[in-house]
C-alpha cells in the first residue's frame, strides 16, 4: 500500500497547480495555539502538539491496516501524506525568475550572488516539498509523514532566536531532513553529472554542521552539466528538469523498499 500511496501522491504532485489541497482546508494553527495556551513548559508543548498526535495516528494506522482489504489504510495514507507535502508550481517559479533576469533587475555586482541564492532556495524548497515527508512515510507510515509535517510547521512557527528550546526544534528538523537530503543528493548525481555530483555528496556524508539547503545546493550545482553561471537560461532549464525528475528517484526508492519487503 505504501508504494501505491507514493504513486498517487506523485500524480497529484505533478499535476496540482501549487499549494496543498489538504493543508489549504485543514490547518493546525488553532491546535498549536490551544496547546500553547494549555501547556506552559516549552519542551512539553512540542511533545503534546507534535509527538502525541503522531503516536495516536500510528496506533490508528496499525488498527486499520487490514480494514476493507487495506483500502482504509490507503485512503488514510494518501490524505496524511498529501497534507505533509507541498505542491510546487515549478514553471511559475522559474518563469518569474527568468523575467527578473531578463528585465535587468539583477544586473550588477550582486547578480551572481542573487542567482546562487535563488538556486539554493528553489532546490531546498523542491526537496522540502516532497522528499522528507515521503521518506518518513516509508519508514513509519502515515504517522511518520505527520510527524515531519507537524515538526516543520511547528518549527516555522517558532524560529530560533537565541532561545535554547527553539534551537532544539531546529536541530530536530535538521536531523529529520539529513538522511532524505543525502538520498536526494544521490538521485541528483545519478540524473546529472555523476562524477562531480557524487563527489559533493561524498563530502556531505560526514558533514553534520552545514545547513541542508547548502548541502543540497552543492550537490545539485555539481550535478549540472552546464558550467555555473556560464549560460543562466540553460542552467535554469537543466536545474528545473533535475528538480522535477528527482521525484521519480523517490518512486524508485519506494519500489526498492517494497521489493525488500519493508
Amino acid at each position: 500500500m505504501k508504494f501505491i500511496t507514493v504513486i498517487v501522491i506523485l500524480l497529484i504532485y505533478k499535476n496540482w497547480w501549487g499549494g496543498n489541497p489538504v493543508r489549504d482546508v485543514v490547518t493546525v494553527d488553532g491546535w498549536f495555539q490551544w496547546i500553547e495556551g494549555m501547556v506552559s513548559e516549552r519542551k512539553m508543548r512540542y511533545v503534546c502538539a507534535v509527538i502525541v498526535p503522531s503516536l495516536i495516528l500510528f496506533w490508528v494506522s496499525i488498527v486499520t491496516a487490514d480494514w476493507i482489504l487495506g483500502l482504509v489504510y490507503l485512503v488514510l495514507s494518501v490524505v496524511i501524506v498529501l497534507y505533509a507535502i507541498e505542491c510546487i508550481d515549478f514553471d511559475g517559479i522559474f518563469d518569474e525568475y527568468r523575467q527578473s533576469v531578463s528585465s535587468g533587475s539583477q544586473s550588477g555586482e550582486d547578480a551572481n550572488q542573487k542567482h546562487d541564492e535563488f538556486c539554493t532556495d528553489v532546490t531546498y524548497a523542491a526537496f522540502q516539498s516532497f522528499a522528507p515527508a515521503v521518506f518518513w512515510f516509508l519508514l513509519l507510515g502515515p504517522a511518520g509523514a505527520l510527524l515531519y509535517a507537524f515538526t516543520e510547521q511547528y518549527t516555522e512557527r517558532h524560529p530560533a532566536q537565541d532561545d535554547e528550546n527553539e534551537e532544539i526544534l531546529e536541530q530536530i528538523l535538521y536531523w529529520m531532513e539529513w538522511i532524505p537530503a543525502r538520498i536526494s543528493g544521490f538521485v541528483f548525481a545519478l540524473l546529472g553529472g555523476f562524477r562531480h555530483g557524487i563527489a559533493a555528496l561524498a563530502a556531505s556524508v560526514t558533514d553534520t554542521g552545514s545547513p541542508v539547503a547548502t548541502t543540497l545546493s552543492e550537490v545539485v550545482r555539481g550535478s549540472l552539466q552546464v558550467g555555473q553561471n556560464e549560460d543562466i537560461d540553460e542552467e535554469l532549464t537543466e536545474l528545473q528538469w533535475l528538480l522535477e525528475a528527482s521525484i521519480w528517484g523517490w518512486v524508485a526508492f519506494a519500489a526498492l523498499l517494497t521489493i525488500l519487503g519493508w
